[in-house]
C-alpha cells in the first residue's frame, strides 16, 4: 500500500503568519518536519499547502520538496483528499505543519500498529494521524461543517473507531506481540 505523509501548512496562520518559513536553528520550520518525516519508512513526503501560500510553494519548488496547493485555506480534509488523489496514496499520514519534533520512529511504530488493527490511528503524544484514503474520501462526501473540515482530527477522534493501546484481551496481547 502506498503510504504518503501529508504535512499541512499554510501561510495565513492566525497566530503566527508565515511560521512555515520561520527559522529554528537556521532552518525553516517546514524543512525540519520534512526532513524528519523522510526518515520514516514511507513512500512519499508532501507539503499540503494552499494557493494562498506562494512563499511556501516557492520554497518547496526551490528545495525539491513535493507539494500540493489546494484552493481553500481552511479545508484540511479537502487538502488531505487532494494529496491522496494526486499522489496515489492508499494510506495518509497527516502531520501538523507547526510541529518540528515529530519522531520518525513513532511514525514507523504507528504504521505498524495501524497495519494490524484500524482504519484510523492517532498518536496523542505527537501530532500525527494515520488513516486509509478510503476513510478520507468517505468523510469528504458527508459535508462536514467548516470547523470540522479544518480540524479533521477532532472529528475523527470523536466519530471513528479509535485504536486500543492497552492490553485487555488475548487479541490485544497478540497485536502487541506483533508490533513489539
Amino acid at each position: 500500500m502506498k503510504t504518503v505523509v501529508a504535512i499541512t501548512s499554510r501561510w495565513n496562520s492566525l497566530r503566527l503568519p508565515g511560521k512555515a518559513l520561520k527559522k529554528i536553528n537556521g532552518k525553516p520550520l517546514i524543512r525540519h518536519i520534512v526532513d524528519r518525516a523522510r526518515q520514516a519508512k514511507v513512500d512519499e513526503v508532501v507539503v499540503a499547502t494552499t494557493l494562498n501560500s506562494p512563499s511556501i510553494i516557492t520554497y518547496c519548488q526551490n528545495h525539491d520538496i513535493p507539494y500540493y496547493a489546494y484552493q481553500d485555506d481552511e479545508n484540511v480534509l479537502g487538502r488531505l483528499v487532494a494529496v491522496a488523489d494526486a499522489y496515489g496514496a492508499e494510506i495518509i499520514i497527516y502531520l501538523w505543519g507547526d510541529c518540528p519534533f515529530i519522531n520518525p520512529e513513532k511514525i514507523d511504530a504507528g504504521l505498524k500498529y495501524f497495519s494490524i488493527s484500524q482504519d484510523y490511528f492517532f498518536d496523542m503524544s505527537q501530532p500525527m494521524a494515520i488513516m486509509k484514503t478510503e476513510l478520507l474520501m468517505e468523510l469528504n462526501r458527508i459535508h462536514l461543517s467548516r470547523h470540522k473540515m479544518e480540524y479533521i482530527h477532532e472529528y475523527m477522534l470523536k466519530n471513528c473507531v479509535r485504536p486500543v493501546c492497552e492490553i485487555n484481551t488475548m487479541e490485544d496481547l497478540k497485536k502487541a506481540n506483533a508490533i513489539l
